[in-house]
């Protein structure tokens, strides 16, 4: 397991999380900023790295940006 921690803010776009075949979409907007983590579940089998990336913009964001502040490994 693995978990980012983004900082969510209105100005947050929606990031994808994948590690090959295997990926999750999250909507970073919040109208109040805060970080949170995003728990994602790592293929034990596998040695690809995992990937973040910038995908969209949510309707409600002002603008389209993530912010990457570290992660929690287990």
């Amino acid at each position: 397991m693995i978990a980012p921690i983004i900082h969510r803010h209105s100005w947050s776009g929606i990031v994808r999380l994948a590690q090959g075949p295997h990926s999750s979409d999250c909507d970073l907007y919040s109208w109040f900023a805060y970080d949170m983590p995003i728990l994602f579940s790592l293929a034990a089998d596998s040695d690809e790295p995992l990937s973040v990336r910038l995908v969209g913009q949510s309707a409600a964001s002002r603008w389209s940006q993530f912010v990457f502040k570290g992660f929690f490994w287990r």
